[in-house]
């Protein structure tokens, strides 16, 4: 999309129809604008820096060995942890300024993002992880021949378990529509796949209990504020709807090609409405805007991405039901939320969620054996 190509060429790529003329002035003047199969070649570049920072973490993490990737992940859940108890400072206080932040989501927890969505999306990615390991350590302790449990075992529970608590309440009181419904998913997911691998009917039934108290407490807690924001407001009126019309516009507009890497927010301006007086920054749907950007490319990476996904889950067999085994496939769960979730939002274009999806799909797609 950098690589320079002749104006003949340019001129009559799709969608370059209404800047001939800029072109001719500028060539008329003597200017020698850089022409691409990006529209904005300063925008893709920017693109390009970026996106070698998430691939640098995809591989550096899937070099690591599993005893490194397993501290790493409890790192990454310490984190979602710390979010979570700022969130829920924000929710009990909305009035508080915390670590020099300002909020303005009318007391929802959001962490320190500036979005309460993709603040959920953290903690909808982080819950399988703590689940998955709350039921590892259950299964251990079921499975330990002694009756005498380690002290040192309990204190895994104990501090999995609250990790897991503090998530979901956190996801919870975030009160976003769509983390609610992928925080309960996740529950159901996780319980059902960890619960047939943890030994004992005990044992899996304290799983489904855990899973049956934190879709109660969902569904008690946030689900009633987000029923209200349904009523005070139809979700078929969302703007997300029109935008989704406005860039499947685009992506027949610059197709095959695409308007290039990180230039929807300065294309889409050419595209949008006079009457929506409005700066749309993302289309709340991450592959209808990979789509707009780099047409058929993105289909292709969409269905690559895909079959790796799948690919992943097949590979798990190759793995005996450890700990790291439960990390992988919680790792898997929270990439299907995600996906779920960048279906009306755009995560993946948040630099934070970012990394955290290439440390995810770095642990879930990693060959290291345990």
């Amino acid at each position: 999309y950098l690589i320079p190509i002749p104006d003949s060429i340019w001129k009559t790529l799709p969608g370059h129809e209404p800047y001939v003329d800029a072109l001719t002035w500028l060539t008329n003047n003597k200017q020698t604008p850089w022409l691409s199969f990006s529209m904005v070649p300063q925008r893709t570049l920017h693109s390009a820096i970026t996106i070698i920072s998430l691939v640098a973490i995809f591989i550096a993490t899937s070099a690591l060995s599993v005893e490194k990737q397993t501290r790493l992940t409890y790192v990454f859940l310490g984190i979602a942890c710390i979010q979570a108890m700022i969130g829920l400072i924000q929710y009990s206080n909305p009035a508080m300024s915390l670590l020099f932040f300002e909020y303005t989501m009318g007391g929802n927890a959001q962490g320190t993002y500036l979005n309460r969505d993709h603040f959920s999306a953290l903690m909808h990615m982080s819950l399988p992880i703590a689940i998955g390991l709350v039921a590892c350590n259950i299964g251990v302790k079921h499975k330990t021949a002694n009756s005498h449990i380690s002290s040192a075992l309990l204190n895994k529970v104990f501090s999995f378990t609250l990790a897991m608590l503090l998530i979901l309440l956190g996801g919870i009181f975030a009160r976003s529509r769509a983390g609610v419904f992928l925080i309960m998913l996740g529950i159901i997911i996780s319980v059902i796949v960890f619960s047939k691998h943890i030994g004992g009917k005990r044992s899996a039934g304290l799983a489904v209990t855990i899973g049956t108290l934190g879709i109660g407490s969902a569904v008690s807690i946030g689900l009633i504020p987000v029923l209200n924001r349904f009523i005070v407001a139809n979700p078929m009126e969302d703007l997300r709807w029109t935008l989704f019309a406005d860039a499947i516009h685009g992506i027949k507009t610059f197709f095959p090609f695409g308007s290039g890497p990180g230039t929807f927010q300065d294309i889409y301006r050419t595209l949008q409405p006079v009457e929506r007086l409005k700066f749309i920054n993302h289309v709340h749907n991450d592959y209808l805007e990979l789509v707009f950007e780099t047409g058929i490319i993105g289909i292709f990476i969409l269905l690559l991405v895909l079959v790796l996904y799948i690919h992943g889950w097949v590979s798990l067999k190759n793995y005996n039901w450890g700990t790291y085994r439960f990390i992988k496939t919680a790792a898997g769960i929270s990439l299907f939320l995600i996906s779920l979730h960048s279906l009306v939002d755009f995560n993946l274009h948040t630099p934070a969620n970012a990394v955290f999806v290439s440390f995810l799909a770095a642990i879930f797609l990693s060959k290291q054996k345990a």
